[in-house]
């Protein structure tokens, strides 16, 4: 098998980021407080639901992913930590830091973690 190595500078226009938020014990990282996260991104972003689907796990944590018409995003939580990890991957212009700040200031955080990965 020959594998070649394609240089991500010759892929598409994408942006892929990675966030990490803890909640402060007040909250409870549910399914609402994901709705919630999910639907102020999905307005500051300008963002374009196509299909939602999940996946509730035995001791109460859940994966909720969005594929959006310009690409994906994906929710894990730990309810147990108060944490939620997002995978954001779009195409869209509107993904910039600025636009996350304004996402995390509707909500009580205890700490904010965010990635740009660059390729």
């Amino acid at each position: 098998m020959k594998i070649s190595f394609i240089p991500m500078s010759n892929f598409p226009f994408f942006k892929h980021w990675v966030v990490k938020l803890v909640f402060g014990s007040e909250n409870i990282v549910d399914e609402l407080l994901i709705d919630a996260l999910a639907k102020r991104i999905i307005k500051e972003l300008k963002l374009n639901v196509v299909k939602e689907t999940e996946y509730r796990f035995t001791k109460g944590g859940l994966t909720k992913i969005f594929v959006l018409s310009q690409s994906h995003m994906i929710f894990h939580t730990w309810p147990e930590k108060k944490a939620v990890h997002i995978d954001l991957m779009t195409c869209s212009k509107e993904t910039k830091v600025e636009k996350f700040r304004v996402v995390w200031s509707y909500f009580l955080i205890k700490s904010v973690c965010v990635k740009k990965l660059d390729y």
